[in-house]
């Protein structure tokens, strides 16, 4: 019989199949998964709830700053200007570092130094270092009532080093003799650390007299500095600074406070993000492109030749360290073009003291390699040739459609924007909540 022309009958499929495509996209369009647009309705609404509440509560500056001993975040509302965070009561530093003097095992796992007293100042406060005089810092004069000196304001209260012990009445300064306030002592010497004063030195100890070694009928918990005894056998007031350091270092360095200096970081530097990792890459890839449409028989060889020449480069630095070539041998070259290049090649080619049989299997692999390297692009000469011609076509296409240039960076900057708003979310969330205050007796 004849033989059916099955030329025909693939056309007559081809066609159908292509009727029945068209019939499709002409014909009503509609969402048939209506289970997920549902829940990405919520995630975009709960997004932008979140984002609301987040921006109207948080307070980022408390991921740097801190608080003082009235809750405030220092560097914001009333502290606006004083940004660095100082504890003031050495004893109760002592405290949480658990080297107080009959401190129980108890009582040190229930009072930290988020316990212990702070305050925001400008910067951080140094001791006299003097016989016979001591330093204090005095908590904020709007929370004291100083008999004489009614009018005594903060700005004073700077000028005067935060120190105003001298116009205190006889009762508040056995108060702070004691170390219960309104003034501390200052005993050691401080640097601000992320906004933090970190302890440092052996301490004042020409001033600890001064600073709370009461006689010994007065009373007060903290008659003498560290010491149970007010005798002249007290340790040294430097023989706690590691100790005290440390736990303000922990609370610097640990996971939490950590992630809060990364977002910090990010904060304060987000314009260098964008620029550097926005806009240069875009303008990087746009000359990129420009580059490989005028210069593509420069751009493919030029990489052809620089993978050979680094593997030559590598194999001979190789053989030099394993000792296989002498940098003799090497400066004998180059001096002829450079002696400043042979001075400093003699620091980079003597072999190296130890492993040298190692360096020798490893350099004859890399010469291998290298030879591998090297046969391959002598094969694919004929063809880089073709891949040249191919990337002029692609390069030519976008040329007469650069539309198709604004594609990748319109999503890449649609993401972009998702992760900024995803991130200040995050962070004025993390930052958001109120500080709750401990009664600590």
């Amino acid at each position: 019989g004849k033989p059916k022309d099955t030329r025909a009958t693939r056309e007559t499929v081809v066609m159908s199949d292509k009727d029945e495509l068209d019939q499709h996209m002409k014909g009503p369009r509609k969402c048939t998964d209506i289970l997920f647009l549902i829940v990405f309705i919520a995630f975009w609404i709960a997004m932008l709830v979140l984002g609301f509440y987040g921006v109207g509560t948080g307070k980022p500056k408390i991921l740097l700053f801190g608080t003082d001993y009235r809750g405030e975040v220092c560097d914001q509302g009333k502290n606006d200007g004083f940004k660095t965070r100082y504890f003031v009561n050495p004893g109760e530093l002592a405290w949480a570092a658990g080297v107080y003097p009959g401190q129980s095992a108890s009582a040190t796992r229930k009072y930290n130094l988020r316990d212990a007293k702070s305050i925001c100042l400008k910067d951080c406060p140094q001791p006299t270092m003097t016989a016979n005089s001591v330093a204090f810092v005095c908590d904020y004069p709007e929370d004291i009532t100083i008999t004489s000196q009614p009018n005594y304001d903060k700005n004073q209260w700077v000028t005067d080093n935060y120190d105003y012990f001298q116009h205190l009445d006889n009762t508040q300064q056995t108060s702070s003799l004691q170390w219960k306030g309104p003034c501390y002592p200052v005993l050691y010497e401080s640097v601000n650390t992320f906004y933090t004063c970190q302890l440092f030195g052996d301490g004042d100890s020409l001033g600890e007299s001064q600073a709370g070694r009461l006689p010994s009928g007065s009373s007060g918990p903290y008659r003498s500095p560290y010491d149970a005894s007010s005798s002249s056998s007290s340790p040294a007031l430097g023989t706690y600074t590691k100790s005290l350091g440390d736990e303000i270092d922990k609370a610097l360095s640990g996971p939490l406070a950590t992630v809060e200096r990364y977002i910090d970081d990010f904060t304060t530097g987000w314009k260098v993000v964008v620029v550097a990792g926005g806009a240069c890459p875009i303008v990087l890839s746009i000359a990129f492109l420009f580059f490989l449409r005028y210069f593509t028989s420069v751009f493919a060889y030029t990489t052809l030749f620089s993978v050979n020449a680094l593997a030559v480069v590598v194999t001979i630095y190789l053989y030099l360290k394993a000792g296989v070539i002498g940098s003799d041998q090497v400066n004998a070259y180059v001096s002829k073009v450079s002696d400043s290049a042979s001075a400093s090649i003699t620091n980079y080619a003597d072999p190296a003291e130890s492993g040298q049989d190692t360096l020798k299997i490893f350099a004859y692999i890399s010469t291998a390699l290298t030879c591998v390297i090297f046969l391959f692009t002598l094969l694919m000469l004929r063809r880089v040739k073709v891949a040249v011609g191919v990337i002029k076509v692609a390069t030519s296409a976008l040329g007469k459609m650069p539309q198709l240039t604004l594609f990748p960076i319109l999503p890449a900057f649609a993401m972009v924007l998702l992760f900024v708003y995803w991130l200040i979310t995050f962070v004025y969330l993390f930052a958001a909540g109120g500080g709750k205050q401990q009664d600590c007796t």
